[in-house]
């Protein structure tokens, strides 16, 4: 009913993860509300069962949401909270069902507010199927960074192979801090030299940043096709482009391209752009 969502969306419940109208479309969980209570309880009455380690933190002046069961208190929130002694806990009414605790984790926890790892690790506490298992074999900070740094977990495939270096891995990509794309390069560049027969060492004598990586790891799994990619790069560098024309040589996946950007505000602009395109010489060698 309307005055049900008023209720859930007003009460702390529904920003303990930011995502109320969440919350709101649950009628069971609704119904939970009306028959909760708030107590404080000791650490040694808690049971963290479901801890999941999400990624964000419960803000400190709310309650952890629990249900009773098996003579403690399960909690369902809250979970970053587990170092205090003593909990302000808000205790929910539900039948004691499988069915009735998945129902109010997936209220509290919506799968679209879920970064990819902190999912895997959610369905995991919930007795759920989990794909990509192999994530939750690197350390939890590592997969936190990864979280962050908005990899999708098909990307994230080559970590399956990778795990023996595991410690070199996570010591250089903390360190170099790449982006995403060059994280997703990165992991496939290692991977398949892995698969190459190289040892860690002969792909790790690098310094500088991630682009120095990434061409470093480029010229060792096609020296030739890294070669040509720099000859071609220069060339671009050193033609003379129309005002306002910015253009590079730019590798994607197995292929090269030369990527070209212009700002146009009218025709004029375009014709005059077109003729002087039409004075560059650009070189055959660039795509052979």
């Amino acid at each position: 009913s309307p005055f049900c969502v008023d209720l859930v969306l007003r009460f702390p419940i529904a920003f303990i993860l930011g995502h109320g109208s969440q919350v709101a479309k649950t009628n069971s969980l609704c119904y939970h509300i009306f028959m909760m209570k708030i107590t404080e309880v000791q650490l040694r009455q808690l049971d963290w069962g479901l801890d999941f380690s999400p990624g964000r933190e419960t803000p400190s002046f709310l309650p952890v949401v629990t249900v009773e069961k098996d003579g403690k208190f399960l909690a369902l929130t809250g979970f970053d909270k587990k170092h205090q002694e003593r909990f302000e806990i808000l205790v929910l009414d539900w039948d004691k069902t499988a069915e009735a605790l998945n129902q109010m984790m997936s209220s509290l926890w919506p799968a679209e507010s879920l970064l990819p790892l902190e999912s895997l690790r959610f369905n995991k506490v919930m007795g759920r199927p989990v794909g990509f298992d192999f994530l939750l074999e690197w350390p939890l900070n590592f997969q936190k960074y990864i979280d962050s740094k908005a990899v999708g977990l098909k990307n994230l495939r080559p970590l399956e192979h990778l795990l023996e270096w595991q410690t070199e891995i996570i010591e250089t990509i903390t360190r170099i801090q790449p982006t995403s794309s060059q994280m997703r390069e990165i992991l496939d560049l290692v991977s398949d030299l892995k698969f190459l027969g190289l040892s860690w060492n002969e792909l790790s004598g690098f310094s500088g940043t991630a682009s120095d990586w990434i061409t470093a790891l480029r010229v060792l799994r096609t020296p030739l096709a890294a070669n040509r990619d720099d000859k071609a790069a220069q060339a671009v560098r050193n033609l003379s482009w129309p005002r306002g024309t910015s253009a590079k040589w730019e590798r994607q996946g197995d292929q090269s391209a030369l990527i070209l950007q212009a700002r146009i505000t009218n025709s004029n602009e375009w014709q005059r752009l077109k003729e002087n395109l039409g004075h560059l010489t650009i070189g055959d060698s660039l795509w052979t």
